[in-house]
């Protein structure tokens, strides 16, 4: 399974987020390997 499921750090996660053009990332979530965020669309 994890040759097709990536998990990623918080880190990377915020990382990706920004990239993709979202500001203000926050977690409001996190159960064993999901997590929720929070963003705005910049």
């Amino acid at each position: 399974m994890l040759q097709q499921l990536s998990i990623l750090s918080p880190e990377q996660d915020v990382q990706q987020l920004r990239e993709a053009g979202f500001s203000q990332p926050q977690p409001f979530y996190q159960g064993l390997v999901v997590r929720g965020w929070l963003a705005f669309a910049d």
